[in-house]
């Protein structure tokens, strides 16, 4: 018995929020186990960055931290680790753009370590119709390929742009039936380049895929969000029913349990606890979970089901992909051999200037590269219009 109790103290004490972890393992041993490790937002920080998610400067003494490799390794670590608690990877999209990677490699790089990965299931981000559906359709059809099912139930694709997307997975482990769903953002054609795509009701899809799911027996089911998390409470909210736990991204939410002892940069702004537990009209407890974005965290999540597919316990946190996070070999080598050629695109002259064009604060406030920008892009039209005005967004940067 003393060996149980030790097992439950260091339980409480090392993985973050808990709902009250029984002080009897049999308990325990009595439930399903699934443990989520979520990614979302990556934004081709296939490299390491700094703090701040930026370029990382080791060669003046900056330690960096993130990157595809630690990536790998932390998700292959956790796999392992939780090997007998139904381990499944979900990426919540918007792995395109952000950085000079994709500017180059476009769709292929991301294709390449998203194999590497191999996630369990994913969904689609905004950014990933950012080059149309022509810089879409062949991710897609490689994903297919190589066995990586894409999830998006709110898409309506009449003219058949891209392939074909199921609207949800049953996984099927130990006699037990999970169901995932992808969802977007419905408002999606208004940020990207979608074509002829329709996007239906965010909560209103995902309501109807639960309650098929729920007809075909399956009684664990999750939601694989790219809305941004006020949308995933509404969804849990308004079509919590039968959903278990939202795993969300588009909003870039670090949430986190600051009274856990896990480790976390003090500069990332907290923006709930790790889980998110909302309660619906019927009383049911929805957890939702989001790792912040480029890499920087990866979450784990491990919930315990009843029969009756109700979560009874959960425990879980962040894990922050820190410099002293191991790097996974062949990725970090792989990554090596695609740096040269991104670097030796990046150094390509294009122009002078003696002024810093800073990128640090283009986000948040007015900035000299930002400046540029529009600058350049005004003037490029002043044959052709009227005094032109360039407004550039600060997600490019």
């Amino acid at each position: 018995m003393w060996q149980v109790l030790i097992i439950v103290a260091f339980l409480r004490a090392h993985l973050g929020a808990t709902d009250h972890l029984p002080a009897n393992r049999d308990e325990l041993d009595a439930l399903f186990p699934v443990t989520l490790i979520h990614m979302n937002d990556l934004h081709a920080r296939f490299d390491e960055t700094s703090n701040k998610s930026s370029k990382c400067k080791s060669d003046l003494g900056e330690e960096c931290i993130a990157g595809i490799a630690r990536i790998h390794y932390a998700v292959s670590k956790l796999r392992s680790e939780f090997y007998n608690h139904t381990p499944l990877l979900l990426n919540a999209g918007d792995n395109y753009q952000g950085t000079i990677w994709y500017n180059y490699h476009r769709w292929k790089v991301v294709a390449q370590f998203i194999e590497k990965l191999h996630p369990d299931a994913m969904t689609l981000g905004n950014h990933e119709f950012d080059d149309g559906l022509q810089g879409l359709s062949p991710y897609l059809s490689h994903l297919q390929s190589v066995g990586i099912p894409t999830l998006v139930s709110n898409l309506i694709d009449s003219s058949g742009g891209i392939p074909k997307l199921p609207a949800s997975l049953i996984i099927e482990r130990q006699k037990r039936s999970i169901g995932i769903i992808g969802v977007i953002y419905d408002k999606t054609n208004e940020l990207s380049k979608t074509g002829d795509l329709e996007f239906t009701d965010s909560i209103a899809t995902v309501r109807d895929e639960a309650e098929k799911l729920k007809q075909r027996g399956v009684n664990i089911i999750i939601v694989l969000s790219h809305c941004g998390l006020e949308i995933d409470k509404q969804i849990a909210v308004q079509a919590g029913d039968h959903i278990d736990v939202i795993v969300g991204g588009h909003s870039h939410s670090f949430l986190f349990s600051p009274d856990s002892d896990q480790p976390y940069n003090k500069q990332d702004s907290i923006q709930g606890e790790y889980p998110v537990v909302i309660e619906n009209a019927n009383g049911r407890k929805i957890l939702i979970v989001q790792a912040y974005a480029y890499g920087k965290y990866i979450g784990r999540l491990t919930t315990y089901f009843d029969a009756a597919g109700e979560i009874v316990y959960w425990e879980g946190y962040p894990v922050y992909m820190r410099h002293d996070v191991y790097q996974h070999g062949d990725t970090f080598r792989l990554v090596k051999k695609l740096r040269k050629q991104v670097q030796s695109y990046a150094s390509t002259k294009i122009a002078k200037t003696k002024i810093d064009l800073e990128q640090e604060t283009c986000r948040t406030q007015e900035c000299r590269l930002g400046s540029l920008f529009a600058d350049a892009i005004a003037n490029y039209y002043t044959n052709e219009t009227f005094h032109p005005v360039a407004i550039v967004n600060a997600g490019n940067f």
